[in-house]
């Protein structure tokens, strides 16, 4: 790409990738370290970019896999007199696409840029070609926020100028993903038999401190959204000794079916809180199917929870009445209308009983089998001794083809009287 400078090329080695079975979030980071390095460089600022406050906004758009061949492409995009940002594109070599995104923000306003060095980058500036930093809401506090990494540093974590790596934050964030991901219910034992994984799309990383050697740190997680595939995570280090923070990030992710590389639903017990950090405490309770029934009595016989007698069942007076003069000297107010039995049928309402009937669906096509009741009486003219009315405008027919129970509830529902 014209102006861009290559600043990193090579492969996706094997052991590199995470349980997803793509390029893990942490060695995108540790190659972005890299290129970072040699752009500040390359722009007289490797002194400034090693002291000066870093944040990156990161848009991932396709996978890197094993194996796969990739490159670095960097330029300034944006200076001004408090930030100076870089734009860097990860791209398949094979291909020539794009897989990230990545602006970096260096703060500059309390470093000692000369006016050579200002006017040099802004000769070199470049548009951005890529998506705008979409920046998402942030709790107002930490309440709530569980411990989900604990750790000191290494050696190994530290990058070649001593201080802690790009790499090292996010490795430990990413297992402070795992653990949130754990306590919602997306086990391993459930990511092995379901064959899934979390796949981030978006990360926003902000660098305010660096940890020493041989110091501890805690990582603390938020969930700040829960979709039906989608979670947003924010996670915070810290000093455990006095809470002092070091770094944070937002990521943004779904759950990837690993089979079809598709976005797949989130595991039912998991707790759904919409907005604001996650807590235990604060998990919502899960409503069940049978929360939502219909709790009235229709015509042909069914009756959300209750006890459907196996030989049939009677509406209207729920004792067996013969039709003698206890009944047609009855008051017509009164519930003992004749009585009706139910046998499987194709009807369009609908019984917790294990009689199935294939109707036949849109156009022809075979429908799927439901439990499938109607009266055995033919005509839909209300009792003579009872006074259960059918709805007005309510048309009950033989075979209604409804693609929605509830549509057939409310066809189908009687006036009481």
């Amino acid at each position: 790409m014209n102006g861009w400078t290559e600043t990193w090329r090579g492969i996706v080695s094997p052991w590199e990738c995470d349980t997803t079975e793509h390029f893990t979030i942490a060695y995108y980071f540790d190659r972005l370290a890299d290129a970072a390095s040699i752009m500040a460089e390359s722009l007289g600022l490797a002194d400034i970019s090693r002291s000066a406050g870093r944040s990156f906004d990161v848009r991932f758009v396709r996978e890197l896999r094993a194996g796969a061949s990739f490159h670095v492409l960097s330029a300034p995009i944006a200076l001004d007199e408090a930030s100076l940002r870089l734009g860097h594109q990860f791209v398949d070599s094979a291909s020539g696409e794009v897989t990230a995104w990545v602006q970096e923000t260096l703060a500059i306003a309390g470093t000692s840029l000369s006016r050579e060095t200002r006017d040099a980058i802004g000769r070199r500036l470049l548009p951005w070609p890529g998506p705008a930093v979409e920046r998402r809401p942030e709790p107002s506090t930490t309440e709530g926020f569980l411990p989900t990494a604990r750790d000191r540093v290494k050696p190994m974590d530290l990058d070649p100028d001593g201080n802690f790596g790009l790499a090292a934050f996010v490795q430990r964030f990413t297992a402070g993903c795992v653990q949130a991901l754990a306590a919602i219910g997306v086990t391993t034992t459930y990511v092995q038999a379901e064959r899934r994984g979390y796949s981030t799309f978006e990360l926003a990383l902000q660098v305010t401190a660096y940890p020493r050697l041989g110091s501890p740190v805690l990582v603390e997680t938020g969930i700040v959204h829960l979709g039906n595939s989608s979670i947003r995570l924010l996670h915070r280090m810290c000093s455990p000794a006095d809470g002092s923070e070091f770094a944070r990030l937002g990521q943004f992710g779904v759950q990837l079916d690993l089979d079809t590389r598709r976005p797949a639903g989130l595991p039912e017990s998991s707790d759904r809180p919409r907005s604001g950090s996650w807590s235990p405490s604060r998990s919502r309770a899960r409503h069940c199917k049978q929360h939502f029934l219909n709790f009235l009595p229709l015509p042909q016989g069914q009756g959300s929870l209750r006890p459907i007698p196996l030989n049939g069942l009677w509406y209207g007076s729920l004792r067996r009445q013969s039709s003698s003069s206890s009944c047609r000297h009855s008051s017509r107010s009164s519930l003992c209308g004749s009585p009706k039995q139910c046998h499987p049928d194709n009807s369009s309402t609908v019984l917790p009983r294990r009689v199935y009937s294939s109707s036949p669906g849109r156009h022809g096509s075979p429908g799927r089998s439901m439990p499938r009741f109607k009266s055995r009486s033919k005509s839909s003219k209300p009792s003579k001794y009872g006074s259960m009315k059918p709805r007005s405008k309510a048309r009950l027919t033989r075979t209604l083809n409804s693609p929605r129970p509830s549509m057939a509830i409310a066809l189908c529902q009687p006036n009481q009287t």
